[in-house]
């Protein structure tokens, strides 16, 4: 992956994962809260090339600070991803 990008970050009730990937791939997709426990998790296909991968269910996360991970073939990637109301 040579390209990874969480928007918009800040978010409210939706974000986004841009990633530019070298191979097609299936990934997970976590997000952890700042203690590491498990808050959303989804399968998703990645293929070569530019991908846009919408985050389900972040609307019920509260305010604050989350690690966004996304793993597979190989693969491991994070950003932070701040919810703010």
């Amino acid at each position: 992956v040579e390209q990874f990008k969480i928007s918009p970050n800040p978010a409210l009730n939706s974000a986004f994962l841009t990633l530019n990937a070298n191979i097609s791939f299936n990934a997970k997709i976590i997000v952890t809260d700042f203690m590491g426990k498990t808050v959303l998790a989804q399968n998703v296909f990645v293929n070569a090339g530019a991908n846009t991968i919408a985050l389900n269910n972040i609307s019920q996360l509260h305010n604050g600070m989350y690690v966004v991970q996304v793993t597979g073939d190989g693969v491991k990637i994070s950003g932070k991803l701040i919810i703010s109301k």
